[in-house]
């Protein structure tokens, strides 16, 4: 059976190049020696998009129960689980109607100034599904009024 060969490199080849940056003269660095480097390192659009969506759901979520918690008496709010099924409900459809509004996008998230139309297009439909949510479904007497303006 034959061996198979191996290749050495002549003495006078360069070495492999590494996954760091290299200086070449000084404080200059290889541009694209960098730019794979900052390839390796980049977050997935799905991974961040799926991050961002899990981050504001939390958000509203949490900042809903403590709004709860401080203004209803603290034994209605986890007494009666009509709060915690409407803040999550809530929570829920608002970062759905974030992603309606293409906010999680890569331009959206570098550029939230531009953004702010949407953003606040989102929050009124968000605001106004709610509403229209306890009307229709005859459970307005069942939560403050105040909810609406906070």
């Amino acid at each position: 059976m034959a061996q198979p060969l191996e290749v050495l490199a002549p003495p006078s080849a360069k070495p492999a190049p590494r996954n760091r940056p290299e200086r070449a003269q000084g404080n200059i660095i290889h541009l694209k020696t960098l730019a794979n480097t900052a390839k390796a390192t980049r977050i997935s659009p799905n991974v961040l998009k799926g991050s961002l969506w899990a981050a504001e759901f939390v958000i509203i979520a949490i900042s809903g129960l403590l709004l709860a918690t401080l203004y209803v008496p603290s034994t209605d709010v986890w007494r009666n689980g009509h709060y915690i099924i409407a803040l999550s409900s809530a929570a829920l459809m608002t970062v759905m109607i974030f992603e309606a509004c293409r906010l999680y996008s890569r331009n959206a998230i570098s550029s939230p100034l531009r953004s702010m139309p949407r953003i606040a297009l989102a929050w009124t439909a968000s605001l106004a599904l709610l509403v229209a949510a306890a009307f229709f479904l005859k459970i307005g007497p069942a939560y403050s009024r105040v909810w609406l303006v906070m």
